[in-house]
């Protein structure tokens, strides 16, 4: 055999990678030593540090790694609200994070080594929705309504950043992959909800409990209690991530590998679940959980619905017995009691007992704002960049009627094309498949539907796409033989 590398073959390939090695061990000692520094000098510029550093390390390993810096996106989004609220902690201060722009700039390199491998090649139906909607994403960001064209950039991070990674799962996702993402994410999930239980039996650490004081909300607020949200950036992010890991745990627990502790862990997450207080989730995990089961099984769409609905007045029916004042300790029964008596008589008018009628009222008004406003307001109105940057947020908590306010009739009927289209192949996939990973990418799919454009929710808002670019993959290149010369002469060859 030749050898190519300085004569000597494998021994120089391996005397080179102990250097490249160490250097990288090098500079991660520096880094640390740098970051500590400045940490010490001035919280805020070690924050700059930090996201600096952690910036260069998923550039070297996006485009040296490309496939597995997508698991380390989805840790380091995961402890992202976390490692923000430390430095709130130490006395950063500023309304600008660079630790937001860590996560942007390496789906950006991403986005270039998944065109590389043919990410765009082979259009559907999905693509071009996916093309057009990313597109009057773009557009909007000039929509002077919003705010100002700072307001409109701003949204490009809370939006159009989760919409690309439908093209990193397109071009990079393989099966074997999408594997090690969802086994990942589990682990993750029973890991958020330890920390989660932990808020509601033993407190807040010191650092929540300065961010609760200096920038917390008031739906963190339930009677005389506080809403867990581990270390994501809000509740609504917290309880999402919870309730995709509970779907794929329920999955790990059909292929019984392993039955035991996937049940424990799926126990526990579904207890931090109940104390977090969040009824939509709830509702919307037992829907899933039916028709993931359905589809297991073989079931039609319109089969596996009816099953939906079936377990969803069953768990209404049961839960109307259920006294909340007997469930769980004095730490959990207020938050157990806004879930009980909310899901119990859900169109109530009374805010204090439901907040359906609420939420269902801000969903229409947001629809008909398109007939009013055809052209939208821009993404900015309805994210938090209107707030951050100058202008005024008014989010009507779905994407739909999110949409309708932001882009008008076109974003609309494009953001409908990709849903209808998306769960079509979902759907298909599923059933005709029924393997470990179809099935997760529909029950995430379903659980976190209404919320895929939900930016502000950063270690949740990419599963969606980055599952959708999956599903959608083209199919692999044919032979080189066959491309160069036809079949005819890769035949002859034969």
């Amino acid at each position: 055999m030749t050898m190519l590398l300085d004569g000597h073959g494998a021994p120089a390939a391996g005397r080179s990678t102990s250097r490249r090695n160490f250097a990288v061990l090098v500079l991660i000692a520096v880094s640390v030593v740098v970051v500590g520094v400045m940490v010490t000098v001035s919280p805020s510029a070690g924050r700059v540090a930090v996201a600096a550093c952690v910036a260069v390390f998923l550039a070297v390993f996006c485009l040296s790694f490309p496939r597995a810096s997508i698991v380390g996106l989805v840790v380091w989004l995961t402890a992202l609200g976390m490692v923000r609220r430390l430095f709130l902690s130490l006395g950063a201060s500023g309304d600008f994070d660079p630790l937001l722009l860590v996560a942007p700039a390496a789906v950006a390199l991403l986005l270039a080594v998944a065109a590389r491998q043919g990410a765009f090649r082979q259009r559907t139906p999905l693509t071009a929705g996916v093309l057009i909607l990313s597109g009057l994403v773009v557009l909007s960001t000039v929509n002077p309504l919003q705010g100002g064209l700072a307001v409109g950039i701003g949204a490009l991070l809370f939006v159009l950043v989760p919409v690309l990674w439908f093209w990193i799962g397109r071009g990079l996702l393989t099966d074997a992959l999408v594997g090690r993402v969802l086994v990942v994410t589990a682990i993750s999930s029973l890991a958020a909800a330890g920390y989660g239980l932990f808020q509601v039996y033993r407190g807040f650490p010191a650092w929540d409990q300065r961010w609760i004081d200096a920038k917390g909300y008031a739906a963190l607020v339930v009677g005389n209690s506080i809403r867990p949200f581990a270390s994501f950036s809000n509740a609504s992010e917290y309880v999402t991530f919870l309730a995709i890991g509970a779907v794929i745990w329920a999955l790990l627990i059909r292929r019984h590998r392993p039955v035991l502790s996937a049940t424990v862990a799926l126990a526990i997450i579904s207890w931090s679940l109940a104390v977090a207080s969040v009824r939509s989730i709830a509702v919307l995990l037992l829907v899933t959980l039916a028709l993931v089961w359905a589809m297991s099984h073989g079931l039609s769409g319109a089969q596996s619905t009816v099953i939906g609905l079936i377990g969803l007045l069953a768990f209404g029916a049961a839960i109307a017995t259920v006294n909340p004042a007997r469930v769980g300790g004095s730490k959990t029964s207020n938050l157990l009691g806004r879930q009980v008596t909310g899901l119990a008589d859900p169109f109530n008018s009374d805010e204090r007992v439901s907040t359906l009628p609420v939420h269902l009222r801000l969903i229409w008004d947001g629809l008909r704002s398109a007939v009013h406003n055809p052209v939208g307001q821009g993404f900015g109105s309805v994210t938090i960049a209107g707030e951050r940057l100058g202008g005024a947020t008014a989010s009507t908590e779905a994407d739909p009627s999110n949409v309708a306010v932001a882009l008008g009739i076109p974003g609309l009927a494009a953001y409908v094309w990709v849903v209808v289209f998306g769960l079509r192949l979902a759907f298909r996939r599923a059933r005709a498949e029924r393997s470990f990973r179809t099935l997760a990418a529909l029950g995430i799919l379903l659980v976190t539907f209404l919320q895929w454009l939900t930016g502000g929710n950063y270690a949740t808002a990419i599963f969606p796409w980055l599952l959708l670019g999956w599903l959608d993959r083209p199919s692999p290149r044919p032979r080189r033989a066959e491309q160069a010369t036809g079949p005819t002469a890769a035949l002859a060859g034969s």
